[in-house]
């Protein structure tokens, strides 16, 4: 049985948002809170146990180290982040902790403790009740009258404090809390005291022993008298430092943790050029492990390549995962391009060899961008963004597969930055036109519908912009999501007003271009329909054309969306084929009506009716998947009689006419049959 003193503690245990076990030694529950009940045991005590048969198999291993740490009494208290399959076969994910408490009277035995934390109780004598002792997270009580506050052990220990270091009161707390999380800190506090059934939960970064901000999770319950008055404030401080700067697919340090370590690295090598360097790191062959062997053989991958990483870089060295498939590496030791070379080409050999991902065994190169102090770069921020810049010049470039920031990207970003901020202004005064280029039927040549595609007119640039300068920027800004919005509404709209004036319009089509950003909002296909049904225009007259780049970036998103759109009537069209990865499986799992040939493919068809092989066979697999092929970029008879003759039904190009703004078409709308 439990002792008293811990049995005191489960009236206030059983009422908190806690799921807590009091295992025995043989792994029997000697005690379980409601919440743990609940969630660990699904309503039923029978469902809880020590057992890791429910864990999911890809965290079992690690859990059965933790666990087996803390039986052999190699650790004390082990936490793991995992999932918990329920008995309906759902899953849930818990981080929880596993504290040895063999030695202690009051438990012998266990406790497994599951966020959120249990509260701990204070008791009159001023030490803490085993309850509060076996949490697992620091223990805080404030007393309101006399401001108070009393600090567990743990919760010294979590932000590095010592007992010496202040006094504790609540102006003292609330000092030590970032400046930037003090008023929400305040609010939550505000909000628990005025209102009983609101629980007291608050995220904040505070002001470690060593200088350095540790981001906790504060939880609380205040206590009242008879008459209502808030006497106490008691609760948990929980360090979720690592969940806010740790990656959790590979263990690394994530971006936020990577730009504080960048930040103390600059200062401390303040005047000292190259005396470090930063490396940005695009893995080029992960999408397509994703997609052919499926997410969770992503993420081994990218685990084990950032083994690799950190096995190839020095042990001062820094190595952190900033997105998807992009890793960033901090060079602490190097004196100058020659170290920082090395390095590079030491990563490279390290990630030739073939990666082990399940029974597979899968083969990637990355792409590197080297950035090194120096004229131009004067903040932790620019030295980022230098790599960052270096390695997209060394993606373009795939025989180098490395490239060193140099004076000409500090110019090509100087000047990217200047044209993204008249980009920005030319969202805001609608600088854009639609210029629309013919589709046609490849059987007589006639028009059956029109792509959209966007202009940016810019006098100081003399004219119109190529939209190879600015649709990439608009990309990786996200402002291609508002110029979406745009052009979709005013390539519906000119359409509609086409119809509405020539008779023959009526059967036409119009395309747009959805780009990968868009594909991100959720609430793409109610804004396309919103869109046509303010415009007036049916959706079977508007083509959206998606690339396979824009699908790979969340493949059940974009499915969804799709098959949303298609069941309104929406003509869909999977641009660029061939150029990407695993094509035939998008064409498998899409409902696409169309395939576009992109221009590359095009190019190669020759004078004399020569044919590359692939666009046979991309006529020949859409004709087998009930779907129609439109070629882009034909610019010669040959090409649109070689095309017609393979069975290509509709084609574009400069040899049918150019984009043009939408007055310069009203005479061959004119000629349209009725």
């Amino acid at each position: 049985m439990l002792r008293p003193d811990l049995l005191d503690a489960v009236s206030l245990l059983t009422s908190l948002p806690d799921a807590v076990v009091v295992f025995s030694e043989n792994g029997g529950v000697r005690w379980a809170s409601r919440t743990a009940i609940q969630l660990l045991g699904d309503g039923d005590l029978r469902n809880l146990s020590l057992s890791t048969d429910r864990v999911h198999r890809s965290d079992r291993a690690e859990v059965l180290a933790l666990v087996e740490g803390v039986l052999s009494r190699k650790e004390r208290v082990a936490r793991a982040v995992w999932r918990l399959r329920r008995m309906d076969g759902t899953w849930i994910g818990l981080d929880t902790y596993l504290r040895d408490a063999r030695d202690e009277q009051a438990i012998q035995g266990f406790v497994l403790s599951a966020r959120p934390s249990a509260d701990a109780v204070h008791e009159e004598s001023g030490s803490f009740s085993p309850a509060g002792r076996f949490a697992a997270d620091g223990y805080w009580e404030w007393e309101l009258d006399s401001d108070r506050l009393f600090l567990s052990s743990e919760w010294l220990a979590t932000v590095g404090w010592a007992v010496t270091d202040r006094s504790h009161t609540s102006r003292e707390w609330f000092k030590s809390v970032h400046g930037d999380d003090r008023p929400r800190l305040m609010a939550a506090i505000r909000t628990h005291l005025q209102d009983p059934s609101a629980r007291l939960r608050c995220e904040h970064r505070v002001l470690g022993g060593d200088g350095t901000w540790r981001w906790v999770q504060v939880c609380g319950m205040a206590t009242r008298d008879p008459e209502g008055r808030v006497m106490t404030l008691a609760g948990t401080l929980s360090d979720v430092s690592e969940g806010k700067l740790i990656d959790r697919t590979t263990g690394l340090p994530n971006g936020l943790l990577f730009r504080d370590r960048l930040s103390h690295t600059f200062v401390a090598h303040d005047g000292e050029l190259h005396r470090f360097g930063v490396l940005v790191l695009d893995i080029d062959r992960y999408p397509v492990v994703r997609e052919t062997l499926g997410n969770l053989a992503g993420e081994e991958m990218l685990r084990r390549i950032a083994r690799r990483l950190e096995r190839t870089v020095g042990p001062g060295d820094t190595v952190a995962r900033l997105g998807e498939a992009r890793f960033a590496i901090l060079l602490a030791g190097v004196r100058g391009a020659p170290d920082a070379s090395r390095v590079v080409e030491g990563l490279h050999e390290s990630l030739a060899e073939a990666i082990k991902v399940g029974a597979q065994d899968v083969f990637s190169t990355a792409s590197v961008g080297i950035a090194l102090p120096g004229p131009g770069i004067e903040s932790p921020d620019e030295l980022l963004r230098a790599a960052e810049t270096a390695m997209r010049r060394a993606r373009s470039n795939p025989d180098e597969r490395s490239a060193y920031y140099d004076g000409e990207m500090h110019r090509e970003a100087k000047e990217r930055l200047e044209l993204e901020t008249d980009l920005r202004r030319a969202i805001a005064e609608g600088a854009f036109e639609l210029h629309y280029q013919p589709i046609v039927d490849l059987s007589d040549g006639g028009i059956v519908g029109f792509e959209g595609l966007v202009r940016w007119r810019h006098a100081e640039r003399g004219g119109l912009v190529p939209p190879g300068m600015f649709i990439s920027i608009s990309e990786e800004t996200g402002l291609i999501v508002q110029i979406g919005r745009w052009v979709l509404r005013e390539a519906a709209r000119q359409l509609k007003s086409w119809i509405d004036v020539h008779p023959g319009a009526s059967e036409l089509v119009v395309s747009v271009n959805v780009s990968a950003r868009e594909f991100d909002q959720a609430d793409l296909a109610d804004r396309v329909l919103a869109t046509l049904d303010e415009v007036g225009l049916a959706p079977r007259q508007l083509k959206l054309e998606v690339t396979e780049t824009a699908i790979m970036a969340n493949p059940e998103l974009a499915a969804a969306t799709l098959r949303r759109l298609k069941e309104h009537g929406v003509k869909l069209a999977l641009d660029d084929f061939g150029t990407g990865y695993s094509s035939l499986g998008y064409l498998h799992q899409m409902p696409f009506d169309d395939i576009k040939i992109d221009r590359s493919f095009v190019n190669k068809i020759q004078e004399g009716g020569q044919t590359p092989v692939i666009v046979n066979a991309i006529v020949s697999l859409a004709a087998s998947l009930g779907m129609d092929c439109v070629a882009e970029g034909i610019e010669t008879d040959e090409q649109w009689r070689v095309l017609k003759l393979l069975g290509c039904r509709f084609g574009q190009g400069w040899h049918f006419g150019r984009p043009e703004p939408a007055v310069r078409l009203d005479d061959a709308l004119v000629h349209l049959p009725s």
